[in-house]
């Protein structure tokens, strides 16, 4: 677990931060989900801080009945903030049900539900 660890809503003075560690990792901000394309940061989303530092993002969609998960990256692998960030989604969103779609060759996406316990 990442200690001290604060979640904030997504703000304008993240979006540098947040376009470099999509560019790096996801392939930009406009993802391809269900054949529409969709600006990941125009979505609502949620900041992971410790220390005064990004530790990790989550934004998302609310559909009818659902919040599917639109990105969701985190600097400190393997230590909770990502679990953190989807308790999060759910408490701000007031939804049991959050959809993760993606790939099959992003394995960190595929196992991180089974370890989440989702």
């Amino acid at each position: 677990m990442v200690d001290g660890l604060i979640i904030r809503p997504l703000g304008d003075g993240d979006i540098a931060w947040a376009e470099s560690v999509i560019g790096a990792e996801f392939g930009g901000r406009l993802q391809a989900i269900h054949g529409v394309m969709v600006d990941a940061l125009e979505c609502p989303g949620l900041v992971a801080e410790s220390d005064g530092r990004p530790a990790g993002l989550v934004t998302y969609r609310e559909e009818p009945g659902s919040v599917e998960i639109v990105y969701l990256e985190t600097v400190v692998k393997g230590a909770g903030v990502g679990t953190q960030l989807l308790d999060a989604v759910e408490r701000e969103t007031g939804t049991r049900r959050l959809r993760l779609v993606t790939t099959n060759d992003n394995l960190d996406a595929l196992r991180f539900p089974r370890k989440a316990g989702r």
